[in-house]
């Protein structure tokens, strides 16, 4: 008896630490194209290659400042945001992504992109500075540009976040992060920020952990459902 209270409570503990899925559930044939072998921790360049991203749509945000500056637009546009949001959220299924994972992602990089234009704002205001005479437009180039880069960085993020699990892949990544995501407006507010979905993918894991120890215990508890094996606990760590 003494062993399989054992056994039982050591089950409970390793359920808390990865997140739950049901027990009866069969395993989903892996999709065309893609391995179910687990992915070795990110090499450099992998992390690199969605960094050097989300540099490059940080870079453009200059010049998105500019043409604001000129039309004296909002730096902030809470509706297009929400509803861009919704449609990157729809096109990341294309790439295996949840929705949640997606506007988790870019929300943080439109947040980031804000900071870069209220500060080049702030010192055009404080030199006083007049409209711009090459400023691109908005919607001819500026937008279809961002589109773009969107679009490479769901297909980077998804190839990289399964990797992102291992403890020694995210700690590659804030390295090389501090190094890519710097320079040309690019300072350590503005660099968090961009990598704000890392905090909240954190905070999902230590819920669902605690959830999933809860819903076995009490399962346990409530039925004496001792004789059944607990809930495999599956979760995406960003």
């Amino acid at each position: 008896m003494v062993v399989a209270r054992l056994m039982i409570a050591l089950s409970l503990l390793l359920a808390a630490v990865i997140g739950c899925a049901p027990a009866a559930s069969e395993p989903k044939p892996p999709q065309a194209g893609k391995s179910n072998v687990a992915a070795a921790p990110a090499p450099a360049a992998a992390a690199d290659a969605l960094l050097e991203l989300m540099r490059e749509r940080l870079l453009v945000m200059h010049d998105v400042a500019r043409w604001k500056w000129n039309a004296k637009r909002p730096i902030a546009d809470p509706q297009r945001e929400q509803a861009l949001l919704a449609e990157l959220g729809r096109r990341g299924a294309d790439y295996g992504l949840a929705p949640a994972e997606v506007r988790s992602f870019m929300r943080a990089q439109i947040e980031a992109g804000k900071l870069v234009q209220e500060a080049d704002w702030r010192q055009w205001e404080a030199e006083g500075r007049e409209t711009f005479a090459d400023a691109p437009d908005l919607q001819a180039e500026l937008r279809p540009k961002i589109d773009r880069l969107s679009e490479q960085l769901l297909a980077t993020y998804a190839k990289l976040l399964p990797q992102l699990a291992e403890p020694s892949a995210r700690e590659q990544f804030k390295d090389r992060a501090a190094k890519i995501l710097s320079g040309d407006g690019i300072d350590e507010r503005v660099r968090e920020q961009a990598l704000d979905w890392r905090r909240r993918g954190n905070e999902i894991l230590t819920l669902t952990a605690c959830r999933c120890f809860f819903d076995n215990y009490m399962r346990l508890r409530k039925y004496n459902d001792f004789g059944k094996p607990l809930g495999i606990c599956r979760l995406s760590v960003l």
